[in-house]
């Protein structure tokens, strides 16, 4: 098996900016299955999109920075 990698590049940025985080991985060993990852995640109250995240042609790179507005703390056993 390869490893693999997803990543997203955005072109226009939305005014309101909504991260969902899915916090799984994956081991093939013993048939395969996912597993929930229990680490913290730490964030501060600002989010500056940079590099790898936006387009190279991103016509909104002079703006990119959010505001944390609000945040929902999930705990559920369901990857979906």
């Amino acid at each position: 098996m390869l490893p693999a990698k997803k990543d997203v590049r955005l072109y226009r940025l939305p005014e309101c900016l909504v991260l969902h985080l899915k916090r799984f991985t994956y081991t093939a060993a013993g048939g395969g299955g996912y597993s929930k990852l229990h680490k913290t995640v730490g964030f501060g109250c600002c989010l500056r999109l940079e590099g790898k995240v936006l387009a190279e042609d991103c016509p909104d790179r002079a703006n990119s920075e959010y505001r944390l507005f609000a945040t929902v703390i999930h705990h559920g056993r369901s990857i979906a």
